[in-house]
């Protein structure tokens, strides 16, 4: 019998856990995600059918034909070919199809309420600022997008060394202005090369920088990727960092002392990666 002509069960698994992390955490957005998911998969075997039934002239039945052979050439052994040849070379076209219901997803989902926990159990840090970079970028979730700040009505450029880590914010937490916090989502410094903006990294919270900006509760989250291969300076404790790169928590304190020469910057001492994590819960949304 004809093998049906269907969405691989080995690459669903992985397809599908995309759409859902793309999705987010509302039940609506990924019961919109699974519908859409289940459509485009269909749409691209409907498309493969056809494809393969016209050029090989089959006829466009679900049955099989009482006469097995079909110019010479064994009916299963077409339905085999179309199988074979579905699934690779017009692949391109399935990544298409589902990479653009991607997009869609990630264009209608502001990074700013991307889980805070990955499935891992490690922290998201969405990365405004890359490594060397002396522009203030920062994400405007109303606009879903990231642009340099202003100041003046000009592009606010730090005129002083540029960051030395990955500068961004944890998402689906606030600093309530009303608490003493700047209203914004909590900060954090990812050590690394320099990673995108506007891309999610996995890590894992070391320290804290607790820090007044203007008398408002500024602090900074220290953070190393999970991901071994970006990890410039391996440790996953704050003893572990101390002793190893005894002078990288001077070297952080400082820029953040004197990077900005309007405000006024008071630093008030270190947390470790305990005090990072129930800070990072402390403003996690409700």
């Amino acid at each position: 019998m004809c093998p049906k002509l269907e969405v691989t069960l080995k690459s669903f698994p992985k397809n599908f856990s995309m759409v859902l992390a793309f999705a987010g955490d509302s039940t609506i957005t990924k019961f919109f995600a699974i519908y859409i998911f289940v459509w485009v998969t269909k749409v691209c075997d409907f498309f493969y059918s056809i494809v393969y039934l016209l050029k090989f002239r089959l006829p466009l039945t679900r049955y099989k034909p009482k006469n097995q052979e079909i110019t010479g050439v064994n009916f299963n052994t077409i339905c085999h070919m179309i199988q074979f040849y579905k699934h690779r070379k017009y692949l391109v076209l399935r990544l298409i199809l589902i990479g653009t219901v991607f997009f869609l997803f990630q264009s209608c989902q502001s990074l700013a309420d991307v889980p805070t926990f990955s499935n891992n159990n490690t922290i998201h840090v969405v990365i405004e600022i890359p490594a060397g970079t002396n522009a203030k970028i920062e994400y405007n979730k109303e606009l879903k997008k990231l642009k340099v700040d202003q100041r003046d009505g000009k592009d606010r450029i730090i005129e002083y060394l540029p960051y030395p880590g990955n500068y961004g914010f944890i998402p689906s937490t606030y600093s309530d202005s009303s608490k003493g916090g700047d209203g914004d989502p909590l900060d954090a410094l990812v050590i690394s090369s320099s990673l995108l903006s506007g891309s999610v990294v996995e890590t894992i919270p070391i320290g804290v920088l607790k820090i007044l900006d203007n008398g408002e509760q500024d602090y900074k989250v220290i953070c190393i990727p999970s991901e071994k291969r970006l990890q410039t300076v391996p440790a996953s404790t704050f003893t572990e960092f101390t002793e190893k790169y005894p002078n990288a928590l001077k070297i952080i304190e400082l820029w953040f002392s004197n990077y900005d020469t309007v405000d006024t910057v008071t630093i008030e001492g270190w947390g470790d990666e305990k005090e990072a994590l129930a800070e990072i819960k402390k403003v996690l949304k409700q």
